[in-house]
């Protein structure tokens, strides 16, 4: 064993502490699972995959990948509750922890593997996506075996692999369109590493085969995708197309710049050790800048994208862990992703619908109006609402359906909205709107920004 090697064994067995990373992995995705309500995306989870399978396949306005859909259609049948409608997010979390495990080994350096395994057991980004019932978790998970098969690959592994790589690209596109950019980081990193490992022909091949796969298996989907595209919303971006070249392009020209920068600074100085020390640090300062800003309620449409991209992060801050090897720094970084997860499952769901629309059920009286802020937003209200009052939304960027009918004097408007701070601009336009038939008297508040408020016409 070279001395680098035997400064970087570890001298436990690796076996109870992966026991330990599944055991705390699978206890904070699993427990009190059903205990928040559903959330206004879950509820479209449900409402869209209720649907035909036909309909799911081509459905072009929900500006998402179709196959987590599909799944859940038929497992939506088998049982209700909220704990059941998340239990395959907590699943594909769980099944993605030894799965990074493998990818370590494979790569030779298994307890890089446990490391990583163990980061991603307490990551807040993974664990909450875990628990809710959205595509993201199992996207994450058939990124996961993409990158276990591309580095099979690249360590000699034969065609078989090449076809799990073809067939966990895919999955992973067809769940989330995130995926994507792993799809093209996987084309960018793959001859670069093949050359600088010396991976063999056959193993090249048999990678460009993969991706020729892809590429047909995809191009069958494009006319729908294509759909979606044209709607003029990315959805699955959380940005609006009309407005995103100009103010992006600026953004992603800069990112080449230092990159290309910073990657020519690290080639020039690559043989020096001291410089070499400085990029683990960096790497794993990066990582928790990362992971603390996961446990901050803003940017959950970048968050949620960002999770397909997670596990190379993971990977990258367990190498970076294995280089500076400090039990001391394993520690902190550990420490501190479980401390962002516990502030941020203490924090509670963003919008408790269940609460909200239990309160109204038993306030409402006949004759009365309901106005969610949106129509995500009326949807859930409406899975839990059992009272006499019906319940009016605008639609997409606040455009009513059909002009929505004044309340009668002596009866009361209830608007339910959610005054995150993203969402504030629905709320204010439908006050407004409320503002003309009365004043507005807030009545409740359910966790974490959803607020009932009442308008009396009479007053």
């Amino acid at each position: 064993m070279s001395r680098s090697a035997a400064r970087r064994a570890w001298p436990v067995s690796l076996v109870p502490l992966a026991f330990a990373a599944l055991l705390v992995g699978a206890t904070l995705r699993l427990a009190d699972l059903g205990a928040w309500s559903f959330w206004a995306d879950e509820v479209a989870s449900l409402n869209i995959s209720a649907a035909s399978l036909a309909d799911i396949w081509r459905r072009a306005q929900d500006l998402n990948a179709p196959l987590y859909y599909l799944l859940l259609h038929g497992w939506q049948g088998l049982a209700a509750g909220e704990a059941w409608q998340r239990l395959p997010s907590a699943l594909a979390g769980m099944l993605a922890l030894p799965l990074v495990w493998r990818i370590g080994a494979s790569w030779g350096d298994e307890a890089a593997g446990v490391l990583a395994m163990g980061l991603l057991a307490v990551s807040p980004l993974h664990i909450w996506y875990s628990r809710e019932a959205r595509m993201y978790a199992l996207a994450c998970l058939f990124a996961i075996a993409a990158i276990f098969f591309t580095v099979r690959l690249l360590r000699g592994g034969s065609r078989r692999h090449a076809v799990g790589l073809a067939a966990a690209t895919l999955l992973a596109i067809f769940t989330a369109y995130a995926a994507l950019l792993l799809w093209a980081a996987n084309l960018v990193l793959f001859p670069v590493l093949a050359r600088r490992l010396g991976t063999g022909g056959a193993q090249v091949r048999s990678f460009w085969f993969a991706q020729a796969a892809v590429a047909l298996g995809f191009a069958c989907y494009l006319p729908v995708f294509g759909a979606q595209i044209a709607t003029g919303n990315l959805g699955f971006l959380g940005l609006r197309l009309a407005g995103l070249i100009p103010r992006l392009a600026p953004v992603v020209a800069g990112a080449a710049i230092v990159a290309s920068l910073c990657a020519w600074h690290i080639f020039r100085v690559s043989r020096d050790a001291q410089t070499r020390t400085w990029i683990p640090w960096g790497v794993i300062v990066a990582f928790l800048t990362l992971t603390l800003l996961a446990a901050v309620p803003r940017g959950f449409s970048v968050k949620r994208q960002l999770l397909v991209l997670w596990p190379f992060v993971v990977l990258a801050a367990a190498w970076a862990l294995r280089q500076i090897n400090r039990r001391s720094v394993y520690a902190g970084v550990l420490v501190a992703s479980l401390a962002a997860t516990a502030v941020l499952l203490a924090a509670g769901p963003t919008e408790d619908w269940r609460g909200a629309a239990a309160y109204i059920s038993t306030v409402a009286q006949p004759g009365d109006t309901i106005y969610a802020q949106s129509d995500l937003a009326g949807a859930a209200l409406a899975y839990y609402y059992r009272g006499p009052a019906p319940i009016y939304a605008p639609g997409a960027d606040g455009v009513w359906p059909a002009p929505p009918p004044a309340p009668e004097r002596g009866t009361t408007a209830w608007l339910a909205g959610n005054n995150h701070p993203a969402l504030q601009n629905e709320v204010t336009a439908l006050s407004a709107r409320l503002s003309n038939w009365g004043q507005p008297e807030t009545r409740a508040a359910f966790a974490r920004f959803l607020r009932i408020i009442a308008y009396r016409t009479d007053s």
